[in-house]
């Protein structure tokens, strides 16, 4: 037999012969069936609050076209009704947004939503299909009336009119403004993948810190003078704000770009873009940014925090790259789940899913993150807040009993029954 030959054969035998090996090999399709059909399979079968719509019609043609769904409800209501759900809050609970259906909608194609809070884009969505076939149908029938031409019917069939849905908010102060249902679906997607990208980067750049230390026996000398708990938390604390920093930069960036744009402007456009500008401020009212950002931050601490200290452990307790990997598939499919989810939350982020998936310490950061700009009811904010804090705390005292082990452990394949017996030391 060649030397390559027997050089092949104990590479290929060695590593083919290994449990991991095995393990990976049944566990990667079972988990990628999983990871990909249970998330659907959730958010198909979840509970979700019907939202419900009242409305009111002063189109006569277009009478009972809207037929309530499993996720919305349609109730018809009068003149009066609307008034007083404009008026006091007695009638918010029982509808969710009044719609009215004006009575030259065939000529300005446009209709009125007014709610209290932001409403799912879907919503929307859904009011515009409604109200685009039935004007749709309603114009061509127009059409084949007057004109009398055979065939002209069949000629704009599949045809559909462009329905504009204003949707505006009430609120504490009664004042209706613009609603930007589909600007808080692209910032609760943005900053929840924002989290994401966040906790992949930094709990890496962690748990490459560590590993090349040990590696290096850097940590040894170290050691003598700085406790291993003290040592873990500096490093994380470090990188975290090396991320914090980051964060401040790109917002002076942007702040410092927006500026030079609108002082290079031209006079002529210059009205269009203080329309503009007003109503991205509107925007930023309703959504109120502030509160949005600083939850963003505490999520994205705790995140980094929770990710960061188990990566830590995992960097300690190994001894290069190729061994770690088996510890991390436990921290990614977490991860890989929550953004899997994060668009179907964004469809409907108050079903069972979206609130589970957001006070799970795993998933918290990134679905709750992607909630917020929606409203989420205070119990459940503190909950998932208090949860994670908690999760943070164990999760560190955790990755500390790991740490203080392995960083001085080197030549030893490391498993997760050992890893155990290192967490039950006292």
């Amino acid at each position: 037999m060649s030397p390559i030959s027997l050089v092949f054969k104990r590479e290929y035998l060695s590593r083919v012969k290994k449990k991991s090996f095995i393990l990976v090999t049944i566990l990667i399709p079972i988990l990628a069936i999983a990871m990909t059909s249970i998330p659907a399979y959730l958010m198909v079968n979840s509970e979700s609050p019907a939202t419900k719509i009242g409305v009111l019609n002063n189109k006569s043609e277009l009478q009972h076209i809207f037929k309530s769904t499993k996720d919305i409800k349609y109730t018809y209501i009068t003149e009066e009704v609307r008034s007083a759900y404009l008026e006091t809050t007695e009638l918010k609970d029982e509808y969710d947004a009044i719609l009215v259906v004006p009575e030259d909608i065939l000529t300005t194609s446009s209709a009125k939503l007014t709610s209290y809070k932001l409403l799912p884009f879907t919503v929307s969505e859904n009011i515009r299909s409604n109200l685009s076939g039935a004007i749709s149908q309603i114009k061509v029938d127009q059409l084949v009336d007057k004109y009398n031409i055979p065939g002209l019917e069949q000629e704009f069939k599949g045809t559909r009119t462009r329905i504009k849905i204003n949707e505006q908010v009430v609120s504490d102060d009664g004042e209706q403004k613009d609603s930007f249902s589909g600007i808080a679906s692209g910032l609760g997607y943005v900053l929840g993948f924002m989290i994401y990208i966040f906790i992949f980067a930094y709990g890496s750049m962690i748990m490459q810190g560590v590993m090349e230390e040990k590696k290096n026996r850097v940590v040894e000398v170290i050691i003598t003078s700085v406790k291993p708990f003290h040592l873990l938390m500096g490093k994380i604390i470090g990188i975290i704000a090396v991320g914090l920093t980051q964060l401040l930069i790109w917002l002076s960036l942007f702040g410092i770009i927006q500026l030079a744009v609108s002082t290079t402007i031209s006079m002529e456009s210059l009205q269009i873009n203080n329309d503009i500008m007003t109503k991205i401020a509107n925007g930023f009212d309703v959504l109120n940014i502030w509160y949005i950002g600083s939850l963003f931050v505490f999520y994205f601490l705790g995140g980094v925090l929770i990710y960061g200290s188990l990566m830590a452990a995992i960097g300690a307790a190994v001894d290069n790259a190729e061994d770690s990997q088996q510890f991390m598939m436990p921290l990614t499919i977490p991860l890989i789940i929550s953004i899997i989810l994060l668009t179907l939350v964004m469809q409907s982020p108050h079903n069972s899913v979206a609130v589970w998936g957001s006070i799970i310490p795993f998933s918290s950061p990134i679905i709750m993150t992607a909630r917020i700009p929606f409203g989420v009811p205070v119990w459940q904010l503190i909950t998932s807040m208090s949860i994670l804090i908690i999760f943070f705390i164990l999760c560190v005292w955790i990755a500390a009993k790991i740490y203080s082990t392995g960083i001085l452990m080197y030549g030893k394949k490391i498993n997760f029954k050992e890893i155990w017996k290192w967490i039950r030391y006292s």
